[in-house]
């Protein structure tokens, strides 16, 4: 094998390797996400808690001076209530977290807006133990308008 296709390709695994090793950091974060101007649009993310761990969220409504600040977690799992908390200020901080499911599985965590103008938020999910240890999950976006 040609040792330029060698190097070429252990320069390319070293970095996928260093962004998979990298990624975790960003875990349980949604980032900068924008909810269209339909009423209704609505962003789904899901992620999974493991054995001994409940699902939790909270939602951030970042600066946006063209529309009221109100934006809204909902967090459910199949078969459990949902868990709702909405962030009413355009502060830069987030809301408090969802109150815990005690559940471990699949979460689906529904951002949506309570008003009719487009929106900028940012999400986090979590899951904790009853004895507060936190394991930061990979979120997966599923629905995005």
């Amino acid at each position: 094998m040609n040792t330029k296709i060698l190097r070429g390709m252990t320069a390319a695994v070293s970095l996928l390797t260093g962004i998979g090793a990298a990624s975790p950091t960003m875990a349980g974060y949604t980032g900068a996400q924008a909810l269209g101007a339909l009423a209704n649009a609505i962003d789904v993310w899901t992620f999974d808690c493991p054995a001994g761990f409940g699902g939790r969220a909270r939602v951030n409504d970042l600066p946006n001076p063209a529309n009221p600040p109100d934006v809204q977690v909902m967090l459910g799992q199949n078969g459990k209530p949902t868990q709702v908390v909405t962030d009413t200020t355009d502060n830069g901080a987030y809301s408090a977290f969802t109150p815990v499911i005690s559940a471990s599985g699949g979460y689906a965590m529904v951002v949506r807006k309570t008003g009719p103008a487009p929106e900028i938020y940012s999400g986090h999910g979590q899951c904790i133990t009853p004895a507060g240890h936190i394991s930061e999950p990979v979120l997966m976006l599923r629905i995005s308008q």
